[in-house]
């Protein structure tokens, strides 16, 4: 019991905090010791802290529970690897690409005043549309088909094998069995 002249007194709600906090000093000690109605307070709100303790700890534990199930419960049935979202990128650039590039080609044969499919003529010229349009679009096709036919020739061409190359099969042999029709038994 703290004195002040003549008039005991028990320790202070702060003085108390201190003491649970750990920062007690020789006075609070000294008191605690003689005053057990100060001692009783202290137990008091050590036990209601412990309680709370607990109880928190509880309801964190059960939450935690909870929150997992529930997780577990509304998980994502699939997900994409770094693979599979790369492919997908990948697939949408080029569809990307070859939106815009068909868009220049129509831009482009708008521009012209006609419609080229396979080689034709879609729109024939029209009194709003001069003629030379239609030469434009005609000798536009006909530079396509020559270079086309320089493409065939080019890959169609015969080279020789590498054993003709290397003289161990003579060249007339395999004209002679390019020739000589289906063999018969």
């Amino acid at each position: 019991m703290t004195q002040h002249g003549n008039a005991m007194r028990h320790l202070t709600e702060d003085e108390l905090e201190e003491v649970l906090l750990g920062l007690e000093c020789e006075e609070s000690d000294e008191h605690l010791a003689a005053c057990a109605v100060c001692r009783g307070q202290l137990e008091e709100f050590r036990e209601s802290l412990e309680l709370f303790n607990q109880a928190s700890m509880a309801w964190s534990e059960a939450k935690s529970n909870s929150m997992n199930r529930d997780l577990a419960e509304h998980r994502i049935p699939f997900r994409m690897s770094v693979r599979t979202l790369w492919t997908c990128a990948s697939v949408l650039v080029v569809l990307l690409a070859g939106v815009i590039g068909l868009g220049e080609r129509r831009h482009a044969e708008t521009e012209a005043g006609t419609t080229l499919r396979a080689g034709a003529v879609l729109n024939p010229p029209t009194e709003a549309q001069p003629m030379d349009a239609a030469n434009d679009a005609t000798r536009e096709i006909a530079s396509d088909n020559a270079m086309m036919q320089q493409i065939d020739a080019a890959i169609n061409s015969p080279e020789p094998s590498p054993s003709e190359l290397y003289g161990s099969v003579a060249a007339g042999s395999k004209a002679r069995a390019n020739h000589a029709g289906p063999v018969r038994n």
